[in-house]
């Protein structure tokens, strides 16, 4: 199971289920992806970006945004500076009370706002999480490639909930939350030790074990 093609291979196997077209198992993969967006904020899924505060003081949101994971900026000194979200209680100094630098940011609409507004010409490095890429006949993305049993597991899920048969709905679907699982802990040993991401066998030994 390389890719999406024998993905589909594997999840009609598994099921039994030769008569399915390709389109219905693509609905289950779109599933799968739904269901595992708002899930991973791991390694794999980090943007840094540095980006320069418009006329208005404002930044734009990346299309693949997800989630903050920190902001920075720089001080008078040139020094870099964490730039909190507005909730946070933090201690606003003399110097950024007056706008010399920002400390605070908060979503609006598609862009960032900074408290307290230093105008146009400010640099900003935002780390963030971003969507992964969806499966296509053509490529394939970091949850795949690292563990293939999020997407076997989960499309074999949603086709036996399709089917009405709750009990291997039920199986894979704790299956499913294990190879999630499975694939955060790969993610988060990788970035404890830094080290190069193990990759997975795509399948366990088979059968319902």
């Amino acid at each position: 199971m390389i890719d999406k093609a024998g993905l589909r291979a594997e999840v009609k196997e598994w099921a039994e289920r030769p008569d399915f077209t390709d389109l219905r198992i693509d609905s289950f993969i779109d599933m799968v992806e739904d269901d595992y967006r708002g899930d991973f904020y791991v390694p794999s899924n980090e943007r840094i970006m540095t980006y320069t505060t418009d006329a208005n003081g404002r930044i734009s949101i990346p299309l693949d945004f997800l989630k903050v994971k920190f902001m920075e900026g720089t001080n008078t000194e040139g020094r870099a500076i964490t730039i909190y979200r507005k909730s946070h209680d933090t201690t606003v100094n003399r110097n950024s009370i007056m706008g010399e630098f920002p400390v605070m940011f908060e979503r609006r609409g598609t862009e960032f706002i900074f408290s307290p507004n230093v105008g146009a010409g400010y640099s900003v490095t935002l780390t963030y999480y971003g969507l992964f890429p969806e499966l296509t006949d053509s490529a394939t993305n970091p949850v795949f490639d690292i563990m293939a049993n999020v997407y076997l597991f989960g499309c074999l899920h949603y086709l036996h909930m399709y089917v009405h048969d709750e009990e291997r709905a039920a199986y894979f679907g704790q299956k499913h939350q294990n190879a999630k699982a499975s694939f955060v802990e790969v993610q988060e040993k990788a970035e404890m030790a830094g080290s190069p991401m193990a990759v997975f066998p795509a399948l366990n030994d088979g059968g319902f074990n």
